[in-house]
């Protein structure tokens, strides 16, 4: 049995471009978002009014070793405890996990909430510990 190619050649320029739709609609989000390069928010975080800081790993991750100051928030109970972070609505927010998806999940929480000013941490948690920046330990008070 002979296959013709000039017969899928349409049905495979449909794949291609319904691939291309998918790849780039799940590829939005971070780099969508503003970046904060982490020297830069080391520098920020000793100003008159610094960002807030939100760690969106899970509770484990955050006593491994966080920014200091940073608030632990699990991006899967962000919707359920968004009143907790309400009053920051206004302010410059940066958020950041491990490698970049759940920031990228938590910051279309806060879009969604109102939050203006979010930002993302460039390269998260991996590149914060690959600078050897300020690192703080234990569970969240």
């Amino acid at each position: 049995m002979r296959i013709q190619i000039s017969v899928y050649k349409p049905l495979l320029a449909w794949l291609c471009l319904l691939m291309a739709l998918v790849t780039g609609a799940c590829s939005q989000g971070e780099g969508d978002a503003p970046e904060i390069l982490p020297q830069e928010l080391v520098a920020r975080m000793t100003a008159e009014a610094p960002p807030v800081v939100l760690d969106v790993r899970t509770p484990q991750e955050y006593a491994a070793g966080h920014v200091p100051g940073a608030i632990n928030m699990p991006h899967k109970a962000l919707a359920g405890r968004l009143a907790e972070v309400l009053s920051f609505r206004d302010r410059e927010v940066v958020l950041y996990c491990e490698r970049g998806k759940r920031s990228d999940m938590a910051r279309a929480v806060l879009l969604e909430a109102g939050f203006t000013a979010t930002q993302i941490l460039q390269g998260h948690m991996v590149e914060w510990r690959r600078q050897q920046l300020p690192e703080n330990r234990g569970t969240a008070p």
